[in-house]
């Protein structure tokens, strides 16, 4: 099994931010098979639930809040390192520079940073930050001349939950006639207790609609805020939620901070009018309010331009504009990009051997395998074992496995269909879609096939199986197939 690391911190005065970002990463690459472990600098008991949830090991470096020079972080770091033995080292933190990153990269695989400041030195392998309009020219001066730049709201980590729903959220905003209810949420600890200034302004002009309160146990003034919340009955508080997808779908209108809620409303096209709560926000609520994405208060207007726009008599028509621009700077893949960029060098076939019956059978009765089928059905198993058995001992037809890291991902098939040509037919586990392991196994069989000729059986209504095989140099033939002819 392959290991990963992150070092990463939280706490009342970080947020929570750079730790949803590192958990959404963290799950995809347990999902293909990777051992995950959190490195931090201290125990913080509010976010063990958000650990424990998601089944993450942690260490710490120390058992207080204590701020360790670089140094010392990187060299308490290494030690952990060297029991765990990681392929990959992924830093998330403000703190760490440059000096830490020359210490650890020589001891790993990879060094992968997650950054959206680009306001110091870095010595890593990639670095990631998806804030919009990041250009590399902002790094300029700053990194090791092959590290290789993720930069752009393409390459942000959202939890897949957000891509799921972003479909139904979208035609749920195209019927929406009515802002009916608001969500807050400044953030896991809303430190400027802004929470407090919209219920009191949302209560005196006697909005009648529902309100959510999205929060952290991070929060220090929690306490204080259900209270507040428990004397008004249109008003809900949601703390550590684990579905603020659904939670942001079935809202109208967000009143929030600019951190990664952000992105996640923008992918299920939810309007916001946002303000910035701390520094590093800034560069992206300029282009935020740039694209026309949300409406920007400031810490002082915010309460009159809640009101000004809850009152406007063209609030749809905005409402709609801002919906619309949002939904347009993100598609929730961000993550999948992210890892298929790091694990670009483990994916393999095997062929396939009498073992694998039970995975092809797996992946064949997951949601949407079949979809595209020339058999809707799903297989009976012992027909499938017959299958299979019939299948190993035909010449004319070959199989493997699509293997990731250590982990069985998906399988590849060729039939020679006769004429000098062979058919090719792929399926990739539910679980492990969008990594681009399809565009891998076509690209693939070009050197596995007989003949130098691939068909390709396509139906019109499936486009991302279109679009697949015409990115790997396929062209259309007659009826419902695809071909590739080596020139």
């Amino acid at each position: 099994m392959s290991n990963i690391i992150f070092r990463l911190d939280a706490g009342p005065n970080i947020g929570v931010g750079h730790i949803m970002r590192c958990i959404t990463l963290a799950v995809e690459m347990k999902n293909i098979g990777f051992h995950v472990l959190f490195v931090m600098s201290f125990r913080v008991s509010s976010v063990d639930g958000l650990l424990l949830e998601n089944n993450i090991e942690v260490n710490y470096l120390s058992f207080s809040s204590d701020i360790l020079s670089e140094f010392d972080d990187a060299s308490l770091t290494l030690k952990i390192m060297s029991d765990f033995n990681p392929d990959i080292v992924v830093v998330d933190h403000y703190r760490l520079s440059g000096i830490w990153d020359s210490m650890i990269k020589p001891a790993t695989n990879m060094l992968v940073v997650i950054d959206d400041l680009a306001d110091r030195t870095h010595n890593c392998n990639f670095l990631i930050d998806f804030s919009i309009g990041r250009h590399s020219s902002d790094y300029s001066g700053l990194l090791n001349d092959d590290c290789e730049l993720l930069l752009g709201s393409s390459y942000c980590l959202l939890r897949p939950e957000f891509l799921k729903i972003r479909k139904s959220a979208i035609h749920k905003r195209s019927i929406t006639n009515k802002v009916e209810h608001i969500l807050i949420s400044f953030g896991g600890t809303d430190h400027l207790k802004l929470t407090n200034v919209i219920l009191k302004t949302l209560i005196d002009i006697r909005f009648s609609g529902r309100i959510s309160v999205l929060i952290s146990n991070v929060c220090e003034w929690i306490e204080e805020l259900k209270s507040k919340i428990n004397a008004h009955q249109n008003v809900t508080i949601y703390i550590d939620t684990p579905d603020v997808a659904c939670l942001m779908k079935d809202a109208d209108l967000a009143i929030g901070a600019l951190g990664v809620s952000s992105w996640e409303r923008a992918c299920v096209g939810l309007p916001c009018i946002s303000v910035v709560t701390a520094e590093n926000q800034n560069r992206n609520s300029y282009f935020l309010k740039k694209s026309g994405a949300i409406i920007l208060a400031t810490q002082k207007s915010l309460s009159s331009d809640v009101m000004h726009f809850l009152n406007d008599k063209h609030v749809l028509e905005i409402w709609k504009k801002l919906s619309r621009e949002s939904v347009k700077l993100i598609d929730g893949l961000g993550v999948y990009r992210v890892v298929r960029k790091l694990i670009k060098l483990k994916i393999s076939l095997l062929e396939f051997t009498f073992s694998d019956v039970d995975d092809l059978y797996n992946w064949q009765v997951q949601a949407g395998s079949r979809e595209f089928s020339r058999v809707k059905s799903i297989p009976v198993y012992e027909h499938h074992v017959a299958w299979v058995i019939d299948s190993l001992s035909n010449k004319d037809r070959r199989m493997w496995v699509i293997r990731l890291a250590d982990r069985n991902v998906g399988y590849l098939r060729l039939d020679d269909i006769g004429s000098q040509c062979e058919e090719i037919s792929i399926l990739i586990s539910e679980s492990h879609r969008g990594l681009g392991l399809a565009s891998y196994a076509v690209n693939s069989s070009k050197d596995k096939c007989k003949y130098k000729s691939i068909l390709a059986y396509v139906e019109p209504e499936n486009i991302t199986s279109m679009n697949l095989f015409e990115s790997c140099g396929f062209s259309k033939a007659k009826e419902n197939n695809l071909i590739w002819t080596e020139q």
